[in-house]
């Protein structure tokens, strides 16, 4: 994934960077039949995403970022660095006018 190569390019020795957004893909170990599945790829195995392994049943596809009005899927996220640890991980769903929930999260490095 480019954003994250950019990020990691970035982040100075001894910092600590969290990126994400709308990046319109699916995780890939999600049960949904949309595409695409491959780009998250690179970033769930360098980095941790807020939302996954907080459930058991749905590891690396977490809570639905999409509303469900059309399709329920995650397509927003917030990656940090393996080493930190995810205190919380909220997807809202008081969007007022976007159509996407939004996602919020602490990290402990």
């Amino acid at each position: 994934m480019f954003l994250q190569e950019i990020v990691h390019s970035y982040t100075q020795p001894g910092y600590r960077t969290v990126y994400g957004g709308d990046l319109n893909s699916i995780p890939s170990d999600s049960a949904s039949t949309d595409v695409p599945k491959d780009v998250m790829t690179s970033a769930y195995a360098a980095d941790k995403e807020c939302d996954e392994g907080l459930s058991a049943t749905r590891p690396r596809d977490g809570r639905a970022t999409k509303p469900p009005a059309t399709r329920s899927i995650k397509i927003d996220y917030l990656f940090g660095p393996s080493a930190g640890a995810v205190v919380s991980c909220d997807v809202t769903a008081d969007t007022g006018e976007p159509d996407h929930y939004p996602i919020k999260a602490r990290f402990r490095f």
